[in-house]
């Protein structure tokens, strides 16, 4: 159960990291993220980002030792579902019909990979 929950672990801390990448690309070029006086801010969170993604892979790592690959690597793709329900919450972008239907399905897989 342990390694499972780092797996989700791994698909929360992805997830939190690509949603702060998202939004410090939305408000600064790279030019401005370049001074790095005038934009502390978005700097800090790209380096959180990477944090979260560092952290994310150890989760991984850790799970690895007693899941079959298989199984963890399925895990890998609730980041996509993740990602799209994250980013309609904190961005809000849009989930189309067909965007429900296949987190859906990546969830429903995922869950059916995991029962073995």
């Amino acid at each position: 159960m342990r390694d499972y929950a780092l797996l989700i672990t791994m698909v929360v801390l992805t997830t939190v990291a690509q949603v702060l990448t998202r939004k410090v690309a939305m408000t600064t070029s790279l030019r401005e993220l370049i001074n790095l006086r005038t934009h502390f801010k978005q700097i800090a969170l790209v380096l959180v980002a990477v944090t979260l993604v560092v952290l994310a892979a150890s989760c991984y790592l850790l799970a690895l030792r007693n899941v079959d690959l298989s199984v963890a690597f399925a895990f890998t793709s609730l980041n996509y579902a993740a990602v799209g329900i994250f980013a309609f919450i904190f961005l809000n972008e849009r989930l189309s019909r067909g965007n429900i239907i296949a987190i859906f399905l990546i969830t429903c897989g995922v869950f059916l990979v995991a029962r073995g």
